[in-house]
């Protein structure tokens, strides 16, 4: 009988010891707990890179609207080139419709795309700095502060969603796998070409 004891705490001991995590070995699976955590990170995350695209394509709406008003006061001008005013026009409402995704842009949308506002823009300004000083219109100036002012805007929203965006895909990358599948989540391009 006493050996039987002792061939049973024997195999006690070796099925305990089976039984007991080594500490080169890692646990795959996330905690309930820490699924949500994960997912709060990632909605916020997510809602900042969508928040800052916005405020860049709305910056950018709001200059191809200036530049279609700048057009406009240019058009009532005795003298005006009527030629040159509708062929700017046409480019100017082409350009929302020409403009890079968030989810697809690449190198060559984008630049093809400032180079499309370029062509409205550069003549544009050109064109209106023929009539600011002579047709005494104060609004010609405005217009022309107010396109520059989104213009730059462009520039600086375009720097802070690559910011958010790239904190967005090292997030990611940090916690592939970890993300429940219904997510269906991916990096997102940035402007920047070093991605840096």
């Amino acid at each position: 009988m006493t050996k039987l004891f002792r061939l049973a705490a024997v195999a006690l001991l070796l099925t305990a010891a089976a039984c007991t995590p080594t500490a080169d070995k890692k646990t795959e699976a996330v905690a309930p707990a820490d699924a949500a955590t994960l997912q709060h990170e990632y909605a916020a995350l997510r809602d900042t890179v969508d928040a800052r695209w916005t405020r860049m394509t709305a910056a950018d709406d709001e200059k191809i609207f200036f530049q279609k008003r700048l057009l406009q006061e240019i058009s009532y001008i005795p003298g005006a080139d009527v030629a040159t005013v509708t062929r700017l026009n046409l480019a100017n409402e082409k350009l929302a419709a020409r403009r890079y995704q968030q989810a697809t842009m690449v190198s060559d949308s984008i630049d093809a795309y400032d180079a499309a506002q370029e062509n409205v823009l550069r003549p544009l300004r050109e064109l209106a700095s023929r009539h600011v000083e002579t047709a005494k219109r104060p609004v010609l100036k405005e217009l022309l502060d107010a396109i520059q002012a989104h213009d730059d805007n462009v520039v600086r929203y375009r720097g802070t969603y690559d910011q958010a965006a790239r904190a967005y895909n090292v997030w990611l990358q940090e916690h592939e796998g970890h993300l429940p599948a219904a997510n269906n989540a991916r990096p997102v391009p940035l402007f920047s070409l070093t991605g840096a």
